[in-house]
C-alpha cells in the first residue's frame, strides 16, 4: 500500500488516510491494485473467519516455539517461513518418463579428448524463506489449555501452557501444495504478520547470505 494524492472528487466516503486508522481490522473483501482503502471494506477479524469460501484450509502440527509461543488465535494473520535441508540435485531434478533419472551430457572444450572431471555441486544448500504473508488463521487447537496471562508477579508475564498446537491456515490451492510439501519434507515457522507489514528485503536465505564474507 502507499499514500497518494487524489482529486477531492475521486476520494470516496470513509477513505483511510493513514495506516494507523486500520487498527486491528482486516480486509472484509478482496483488495485490488489501485483500490482506495475505505472503512467499509475493513471489518473485525472474527467476522471474516466465520466462513472461508475462496481458500483451501490446511492444518499442521506446531511446537510452541514455531507458532509464536502458542499465542496465535483464530483470526490472526501470519507469515509462513519454510526451511529445507540440502536436497540431492540429481534426485530433485525432473525424472524421465520411464522413471529413470535424466541423462546428463558434458560439453568438451576445444582440444579436450575426454570429459572434464570437474563437477558442480551435488546438493542444494540449506535454505529458508518467508514464503507467504498475511495468511489467515481459521482455527487453533491444542491438547492442553491455551496461552493465558500469569499476573501473580504483578508483571503479567504470558506463560506457554500448550505443548503442541494444530493450526489451520487459509491458503490458495497453489500455496497449499507448497505448504504441505514443506511440512512433509522441511520445517515450517509462523510469525505474527499484520497486513500493514511489507515484505521489503525478504529473500531466499542460505549460509552465504546470512554471513557477509570479508575478503
Amino acid at each position: 500500500v502507499s499514500i497518494e494524492l487524489v482529486p477531492a472528487r475521486l476520494k470516496p466516503a470513509g477513505a483511510r488516510t493513514a495506516l494507523d486508522a486500520v487498527g486491528d481490522t482486516v480486509a472484509g473483501a478482496d483488495l485490488l491494485p489501485g483500490d482506495q482503502l475505505v472503512a467499509a471494506r475493513l471489518v473485525p477479524a472474527e467476522v471474516v473467519t466465520e466462513v472461508v469460501t475462496d481458500k483451501v484450509q490446511v492444518s499442521a502440527l506446531f511446537a510452541p516455539e514455531r507458532a509464536v509461543g502458542g499465542a496465535l488465535v483464530k483470526g490472526d494473520l501470519v507469515g509462513v517461513y519454510i526451511s529445507f535441508e540440502p536436497f540431492d540435485i540429481a534426485s530433485a531434478g525432473q525424472q524421465a518418463t520411464d522413471g529413470t533419472a535424466p541423462e546428463t551430457t558434458v560439453a568438451l572444450a576445444p582440444g579436450d579428448t575426454a570429459p572434464s572431471t570437474t563437477q558442480g555441486p551435488t546438493s542444494t544448500p540449506n535454505v529458508t524463506r518467508l514464503e507467504f504473508q498475511n495468511v489467515l488463521v481459521t482455527n487453533v487447537q491444542t491438547i492442553s489449555a491455551p496461552v493465558s496471562p500469569d499476573t501473580t508477579d504483578g508483571v503479567g508475564v504470558v506463560q506457554v501452557t500448550g505443548s503442541q498446537y494444530v493450526i489451520t491456515l487459509a491458503l490458495s490451492p497453489e500455496q497449499s501444495e507448497r505448504f504441505v510439501f514443506a511440512t512433509e519434507f522441511g520445517r515450517v515457522w509462523l510469525s505474527i504478520d499484520p497486513a500493514s507489514v511489507a515484505d521489503d528485503g525478504t529473500r531466499l536465505v542460505t549460509l552465504g547470505t546470512v554471513f557477509a564474507v570479508v575478503k
